[in-house]
């Protein structure tokens, strides 16, 4: 077995303020890579924390074993190079979609945004969403109980549906 099969879990990437205002900042299962930016970055402070949400198996890959290309140049570490410059660059395109829902205006447009990139992630208007509403507060810098209050909003207006954590977007347009 590899120990790729071995990862498990899930992990939430955080960020806190000094008042103790929680933002979620990523929410990561098996097979996906955090820290790359704090190691590859240089010396800075680490800014955010990682939470372990569910018991979780981690790799630890120190950065010289990445970047010190072995003396015969095999084709393995061209392709961890390769697959580090491609993994990177579809972490920065998450953050640009986090940042645009995030950066609305009002709770049910961050709301109705986060629901549109899940619609299209997962290629349809009913969608899961993998944050509890809690984390999805956090994750949008909201309130819960405001957070519920909207939703049941965009419930009786009839714009989605929701039970839990799967939401279904009545208006195609929403998509």
């Amino acid at each position: 077995m590899s120990q790729s099969e071995n990862l498990s879990g899930r992990v939430q990437i955080m960020k806190e303020d000094v008042l103790g205002n929680r933002v979620i900042l990523n929410d990561l299962g098996p097979g996906d890579v955090f820290g790359e930016s704090f190691v590859c970055g240089g010396n800075f402070s680490l800014t955010v924390s990682v939470q372990a949400v569910e018991n979780s198996s981690i790799l630890l890959c120190p950065l010289e074993h990445i970047m010190h290309i072995c003396p015969s140049a095999c084709e393995f570490h061209n392709t961890l190079v390769r697959n580090m410059v491609v993994m990177v660059s579809q972490h920065n395109i998450k953050l640009l979609e986090q940042l645009e829902i995030t950066t609305k205006h009002s709770l049910r447009e961050k709301i109705l945004a986060y629901l549109a990139q899940l619609a299209q992630e997962q290629n349809s208007a009913i969608v899961t969403s993998p944050l509890g509403r809690v984390d999805l507060a956090d994750f949008l810098g909201a309130d819960r109980s405001s957070l519920t209050r909207e939703l049941k909003r965009m419930q009786e207006e009839n714009l989605i549906q929701f039970n839990k954590n799967t939401y279904t977007l009545e208006n195609a347009n929403i998509m």
